[in-house]
């Protein structure tokens, strides 16, 4: 079966793109293995109206699954030589089973009895259409909205849905519209009505009327229309070019000319002023700002369009140079005071207590990363200083120019050039799939930064709610992983947590909620990663958290479970687990493991090949080379079955006993850095 989902909203916020699109993928796909309904292929699209989920392969029903129905305690229903007593047929007959199906296990605290039922799937037509306004409901945005008079939230007004399942209309309803077998050409170009009668046909009739889905495609279009006429020697922004291509749905392109005569100011503001308008400026040699740049539009293009691209651009790049000659005249000193007249939040204070707090928690994390006291003066020098510009005119006025206007400015008073340069690129990464800060030293000040902000936030009471997220809470927490993961800062989460609120003065009221909002940020990073979502809860869950630590357990677990015997082997390491946290529910007492104390053969053969591996485990888990320690702990294996085949853990004698669950805890301390492996579905 193949599913389409379409969506189409009044023009979405550039910015919110890019995230939506990585949204949909991964909400969707984990949402259709949740419900036992994977999907072979699920493709997302964006455009600037609509958004759409489109599902291949899809089986007609959930898989069945067998789940354990808890029956009545096992000396209710059965003797002790296993005859069945009325209270145990009464049951039987009451589930229509016979005393061979009811088994008997231990809970850790007494025998229970259980049985297996198979139970059957439901219609994926059934799930599909509760699933989809679900997972519709649950995409987060910044500023989502209501209108009219509905109650749902939503990032813009909804105005159609077309949902088709195996070229059928599903009856979805979403914010108040029901699903309908049309869809809407492109707003200028063909704005009518569009009869859809099966998903091959959704795709052929909106690219006959001018909707190119793929963002690919669109940047492809692009780049050949700008081809054909880019000046010999002259570059542009890649980058910029996708972020562009994001918002459209049939990109046009132009070549303009620009006056530069009057830009006094640093052009790669100038070029960002350009960038704000949907065009793509140019650049020659040694990125000099050149004076031809690209009009992109949606649709068409026009002399009266460009008319008035060059009228609203030049009034634009007249603003910034009248700003720049105001703030120019402004001493670094004087503009760092100015920031006491401006609140960051009334609770925590202003952006002159900001660059103290910055400078704080800089200083904090350059001592956690052993940074070299020449590399820790320059950072905290930076941070001193990062929030120079907060108070200009011209990051007023534009805000995209922030940290270029500071590092501007810092060069202009003398600043040396390594700490303008550290500066410059500390707000990045400003929305997902941003790029990240080259420096290192800009990606720690950009950590603190972002780790601070949200400290700040959630010390002054602010944080997300439902899809609802106004201060960006969310899009903190992930560049400031982002950056972590990927420039391998290891940093403990309570350590990260504890220094933001310490930079602010403030104490343990809040950590807790911070910590919590970061660790389900965490999760989510991990499955959007595409690591299964117990791998991921049995990686975040592991002992110790360390930043880093959480996608390399996610890693190790599921290469893993992909080599032969993987799954049984951890099945091996669950017995050790599981056998100790029976022993914690009756309150035994172990702990202390005395190696004279073993009798057994197997209890001795396991402690001596665990002892000769112990040191080096360790220093593979110090490492975060959990991969490594899971090859290495797996060669236990055969020594921990024939551990359990051969020795009574839980004898009554109670120094065996414990000194036995000794042994089996050093194993387990191991284990248990490496991931909770009792949230791993075999």
């Amino acid at each position: 079966m193949d599913f389409l989902l379409e969506v189409v909203v009044e023009d979405l916020p550039a910015e919110s793109i890019p995230d939506l699109a990585a949204q949909l993928s991964e909400k969707f796909n984990q949402a259709l293995i949740e419900n036992r309904i994977p999907a072979e292929k699920l493709t997302s699209f964006t455009t600037i109206r609509r958004l759409v989920v489109s599902v291949e392969g899809l089986p007609k029903k959930q898989a069945a699954q067998i789940v354990e129905v808890a029956g009545p305690p096992a000396a209710v229903a059965f003797q002790p030589d296993g005859i069945p007593l009325p209270a145990g047929l009464g049951y039987c007959r009451a589930h229509k089973i016979t005393p061979k199906d009811l088994k008997v296990k231990d809970d850790g605290k007494k025998k229970v009895t259980y049985y297996l039922r198979e139970e059957k799937g439901r219609s994926t037509r059934e799930i599909l259409q509760e699933l989809a306004p679900k997972l519709l409901s649950s995409l987060s945005f910044n500023l989502p909205m209501r209108w009219g008079s509905g109650e749902v939230s939503f990032i813009r007004p909804v105005t159609s849905i077309l949902a088709l399942l195996d070229d059928k209309v599903l009856p979805v309803e979403f914010a108040g519209v029901k699903a309908r077998s049309y869809t809407f050409g492109h707003l200028t170009l063909s704005p009518k009505k569009i009869k859809i009668s099966s998903i091959p046909g959704y795709f052929k009739s909106v690219s006959k009327n001018f909707i190119i889905l793929d963002a690919g495609e669109r940047v492809r279009k692009l780049t050949r229309k700008i081809k054909s006429f880019l000046p010999d020697g002259a570059s542009y922004s890649s980058e910029g070019l996708n972020k562009i291509a994001l918002t459209l749905e049939y990109p046009e392109a132009s070549l303009s000319r620009l006056d530069l005569k009057n830009i006094s100011y640093p052009e790669e503001a100038a070029a960002i002023i350009v960038e704000n308008l949907k065009c793509l400026p140019l650049f020659g040699p040694e990125k000099k700002l050149l004076p031809e740049f690209i009009i992109i539009t949606d649709g068409r293009i026009t002399e009266e369009i460009t008319r008035g691209f060059l009228w609203v651009l030049e009034s634009r790049l007249e603003d910034g140079r009248f700003f720049w000659q105001e703030d120019v005249q402004v001493t670094i000193p004087e503009q760092l005071a100015k920031l006491n007249k401006v609140i960051f939040q009334a609770a925590v204070g202003s952006l002159a207590d900001y660059s103290q707090a910055l400078e704080k928690i800089a200083a904090d994390f350059a001592r956690k990363l052993n940074l070299e006291a020449g590399e820790a003066e320059i950072l905290i020098a930076a941070a001193r200083v990062a929030k120079v510009d907060a108070a200009t005119s011209m990051v007023r006025e534009f805000p995209e120019v922030a940290g270029i206007m500071a590092a501007s400015l810092l060069r202009r008073s003398g600043y040396l050039p390594v700490i303008s340069e550290v500066v410059k690129e500390h707000l990045l990464p400003r929305y997902s799939g941003d790029r990240l800060p080259e420096n290192r030293l800009s990606r720690i000040l950009s950590f603190s930064d972002k780790m601070l902000n949200l400290c700040g936030l959630f010390a002054s009471g602010i944080e997300p709610s439902g899809s609802s997220d106004p201060f960006g809470l969310r899009r903190l927490a992930q560049g400031a992983l982002e950056i972590a993961w990927k420039t391998d800062f290891r940093i403990s989460l309570s350590g990260a947590v504890n220094a933001g609120l310490a930079a602010w003065g403030k104490g343990d009221e809040v950590k807790e909620k911070v910590i919590g909002f970061l660790s389900q940020r965490i999760e989510n990073g991990l499955q959007a990663r595409g690591f299964r979502p117990d791998i991921a809860a049995a990686g975040l869950f592991g002992e110790g958290d360390s930043i880093t630590a959480f996608p390399a357990r996610a890693a190790a677990l599921t290469d893993f479970l992909r080599k032969p015997g993987g799954p049984e082997e951890i099945i091996t390491f669950s017995r050790v687990t599981n056998i100790l946290l029976q022993a914690k529910e009756k309150k035994f007492s172990f702990g202390w493991f005395q190696a004279k104390l073993l009798s057994e053969e197997a209890e001795k053969e396991l402690f001596s090949f665990w002892i000769s591996k112990a040191e080096e485990i360790g220093a593979f888990l110090t490492e975060e080379n959990y991969g490594a320690a899971l090859a290495k702990i797996s060669e236990l294996n055969p020594y921990i079955n024939r551990f359990f085949d051969k020795v009574m853990v839980m004898t009554p004698d109670e120094t065996l006993r414990n000194n036995r669950l000794g042994l089996l805890e050093q194993i387990a301390c191991a284990l248990r850095k490496i991931g909770d492996l009792n949230k791993i579905q075999i």
